[in-house]
Formats: C-alpha cells, structure tokens, sequence
C-alpha cells in the first residue's frame, strides 16, 4: 500500500509539470510550401518502397534534394514540421491538401497508363494483321 500511494503521488507530480509548445519559428515554411515538400517526400518513399529497378533513388540523397528544390535547410524544416505538428489545426489541412494533391497525381498517372496501354494494344493489332 505504502509503494502504491508513493507511485501515486510521482504519477501526480509529473502530471503537474508544464509543457512547453515549440514556439512559431521565425522561418517557418510557409504552408503551401510545406504541402510541396510533403507530396515529394511522400513521392520518393514510395519509389524507395515500390523498389523498382527503373527508378533508381538510391542514388539520390532525398533530403539534400529537398533542401535545395524548395531552398530550406534541415534545422528550418525540422522546426516548421514541430511547429505544424503541434498545432493540429493548422497541420491537419496541410495533410488533407497533400492527401487531394497525391490522389490527383493517382488520377493523372492512371490515365496516362491506360493511353500507353490502348497505344500498345494498337500497335500489337497492327502487328497480328502484318503477320496475317
């Protein structure tokens, strides 16, 4: 009983203490961009994922890549994402403007596949009538 009412009284004197919020920094990325280096990131990991043999991301260092496309550095990026993170009301809809961005991109890449395989199934009829 005695360690019970001990770890209770350390449960409450932790759960008192304050917690600090990470303050706005003064070079936070500004949304729009945030959502740009989001959609690229979330790109090359699945390109890393989908480990296909003719994208080669390997030899592409993501992050230098970042800093450099969107001209940040990684202390800038790491404090706007904490910054954005805690303050859910402002980082849900950068996540739902990346999520809408992605699936477009879905959208776009579906119907180009399905030009490029009309085209090659054209060109396969085309071949079976040669060899008739």
């Amino acid at each position: 009983m005695k360690y019970a009412i001990f770890f209770l009284f350390i449960v409450i004197l932790a759960s008192c203490q304050s917690i600090e919020r990470t303050p706005k920094p003064d070079n936070l990325i500004e949304e729009d961009k945030m959502v740009d280096i989001l959609v690229e990131l979330s790109l090359f990991d699945a390109a890393k994922r989908l480990n296909s043999n003719r994208v080669n991301v390997r030899s592409i260092e993501i992050h230098d890549f970042i800093y450099e496309k969107f001209n940040v550095d990684s202390t800038q990026l790491a404090n706007s994402n904490a910054f954005y993170a805690e303050n859910l009301k402002t980082y849900e809809p950068i996540f739902d403007s990346v999520q809408k961005r992605l699936e477009r991109l879905k959208v776009e890449l579906d119907t180009l596949k399905a030009i490029d395989d009309r085209k090659k199934d054209s060109i396969n009829e085309l071949k079976k009538d040669k060899k008739k």
